[in-house]
C-alpha cells in the first residue's frame, strides 16, 4: 500500500479471535478436535462476532465447545497472524485468555456438547510434550507461549475502552 492509497479513515479490516487455556492434570490442556481446516487439536475459542469483546468471545465460545464456562479476564498470548500466512484469512489477532485448571469434577465429566458435533470430533486432554503431535504447528506454539506466560504469571489484563474488563 503506499502513502497515497492509505487512508486513515478507512482501517485496514483485521480478524479477531479468542480462545482460553484450560488446564487439568499434569498440566494436560483441554483441547478440541475439529472437522475442518486442518482437522487438528485447538483451544476452545473461535471468531469474535460484531461489537462483541474478545473476552466475551472466549468465553462463549469454550463454553458451546465445551459445556465449561470460564469468564476471563487475564490474557496469556496475544498471536498476531500476518496476511501472507493465511491469504485467504488476512491479517489477524488472536487472544489467548488463562481460564485456569479443571475441577476433579469437569475432568470426570468431560463430554462434547451434542450442539457443536459435526464441526466438532472430539474432547480431551492433550499432555504439553504432545501438542506437535496433535497440533498444527501454529497452535503448537501458540499454547506453548500461553502455558510458558502462566507458568512464569505474566499476564494482561484485558481493557475494554481504557477500563478492565
Amino acid at each position: 500500500m503506499t502513502a497515497a492509497e492509505f487512508n486513515p479513515h478507512r482501517p485496514l479490516p483485521l480478524d479477531v479471535g479468542a480462545s482460553v487455556l484450560v488446564t487439568g492434570p499434569e498440566n494436560s490442556v483441554l483441547m478440541v478436535l475439529v472437522n475442518y481446516g486442518d482437522n487438528k487439536w485447538h483451544l476452545p475459542g473461535g471468531a469474535r462476532a460484531r461489537d462483541e469483546a474478545p473476552h466475551q468471545t472466549a468465553t462463549r465460545r469454550a463454553l458451546r465447545e465445551t459445556g465449561i464456562r470460564r469468564d476471563v479476564r487475564d490474557v496469556l498470548a496475544v498471536d498476531y497472524r500476518t496476511a501472507g500466512a493465511a491469504p485467504d484469512k488476512g491479517e489477524g489477532l488472536h487472544i489467548v485468555y488463562d481460564g485456569g485448571t479443571l475441577t476433579d469434577d469437569e475432568v470426570s465429566g468431560l463430554k462434547l456438547p451434542e450442539r457443536v458435533r459435526g464441526a466438532h470430533e472430539a474432547i480431551g486432554l492433550i499432555p504439553p510434550d504432545q501438542l506437535s503431535e496433535h497440533c498444527s504447528p501454529r497452535i503448537a506454539h501458540r499454547v506453548t507461549q500461553a502455558l510458558d506466560a502462566r507458568t512464569r504469571k505474566l499476564v494482561l489484563p484485558m481493557l475494554t475502552n481504557g477500563q478492565p474488563a
